[in-house]
């Protein structure tokens, strides 16, 4: 028996688990719940799945309503080639739990998304399939401006994209801070364009 047993429903159930468990939370959006500060625990499948603690959640205030920034929000998915498989329009929540990425993403390798460790041959997030859980919500302030917050979680897949004995991956949270310079500038866009 592996010393990692770790499957895909189990990994991304514990991933829903973390956007689930801090729906409630003051202020709501994605922000980790505090009674977990180390770890998330789920239990699917009868495998316990621990994902490390470096799962933060990476957030801009935008000046722009939450219905501006939701919209705005939606475009940058596309824009980035990630389809939306999964929103909540009421709590303004959207993303893709199993995004597969192989080699490159945005133009980029994919080691400088995530981090999955390294071996003799480099990277290993450059040559696996990595299953990405992207996921992000817009949260109004007391002044009625959003918040927008971006979660990345990652697991190591097969060839065919699912993962039966691969590890957790790191977010360098380069793809949330990609994902919120974006909506900036899809929102600067628009006001110019409203202005005009």
């Amino acid at each position: 028996m592996s010393s990692r047993p770790r499957t895909l429903p189990a990994v991304l159930a514990a991933l829903l688990l973390m956007g689930c468990a801090s729906a409630g939370s003051q202020g709501g959006g994605l922000a980790p719940p505090p009674e977990a500060p180390g770890s998330i625990q789920a239990y699917a499948s009868e495998t316990n799945v621990r994902v490390a603690s470096d799962r933060n959640v990476v957030s801009a205030n935008v000046l722009a309503t939450p219905a501006a920034a939701w919209k705005a929000l939606a475009e940058v998915y596309k824009d980035i080639g990630v389809p939306v498989t999964q929103q909540d329009p009421s709590r303004h929540i959207l993303g893709n739990p199993r995004f597969v990425v192989r080699r490159q993403f945005l133009g980029q390798r994919v080691s400088n998304f995530v981090s999955c460790g390294d071996d003799m041959m480099g990277p290993i997030a450059n040559r696996a399939s990595i299953v990405l859980n992207v996921r992000s919500a817009v949260v109004a302030d007391a002044d009625g401006q959003a918040r927008v917050d971006v979660l990345l979680g990652a697991v190591e897949g097969t060839t065919e994209g699912t993962s039966t004995s691969g590890g957790v991956c790191h977010s360098t949270q380069r793809l949330e801070h990609d994902i919120l310079k974006r909506v900036q500038l899809k929102l600067v866009k628009s006001r110019g364009k409203d202005a005009g």
